[in-house]
């Protein structure tokens, strides 16, 4: 028997099924990677919660060198300060620490673009495309002053604007 018919109509079709399946990873690697990535409310929150544990220790008492005047907060947070210090920074924070009287009792630190600050105040419980997105609150802490332990709270906001893009060279 003659099967030389069989076996071209065969290899067709393996072509066919080779093509096919090239085309469909080379469309889900293009739709996996082309998107964008849009993680401004990770980001704000992962800082917020940066600031916090750097601040307030697991006992919930602040940590004591907050209080000192030569505090660097990028140095004891581990936070890149280039991110918030140059020109067209996407980033903003702000943290104040006060005693249960709502008196500072370390000057407000804050850092990055300060319009985004005007922007998260504006944006409260609105979910807009084009604007940073924002981590706020208060957390309530202890310390030591005059041998007594008092309370107080940490006011922290963290804002993100920076919009990721697409997926190039690894960033």
């Amino acid at each position: 028997m003659n099967k030389l018919g069989g076996e071209k109509l065969l290899s067709i079709w393996w072509f066919f099924c080779l093509a096919l399946v090239l085309v469909g990873v080379i469309f889900g690697v293009v739709l996996f990677y082309g998107g964008e990535y849009d993680i401004r409310s990770q980001e704000a929150g992962a800082l917020y919660g940066n600031f916090f544990s750097c601040f307030v220790k697991d006992n919930a008492f602040l940590d004591s060198n907050v209080l000192d005047k030569d505090f660097d907060i990028f140095k004891e947070c581990k936070i890149n300060s280039e991110l918030f210090k140059k020109e067209g920074s996407k980033f903003f924070f702000k943290v104040g620490v006060y005693d249960e009287s709502s008196v500072l009792i370390v000057d407000e630190i804050l850092m990055g673009d300060y319009s985004l600050e005007k922007n998260c105040a504006n944006l409260e419980g609105i979910d807009a495309e084009a604007f940073p997105k924002c981590s706020a609150g208060t957390e309530f802490f202890f310390y030591v002053e005059d041998n007594m332990i008092k309370k107080g709270y940490l006011s922290i906001l963290t804002a993100s604007n920076s919009r990721g893009g697409t997926f190039k060279n690894g960033n």
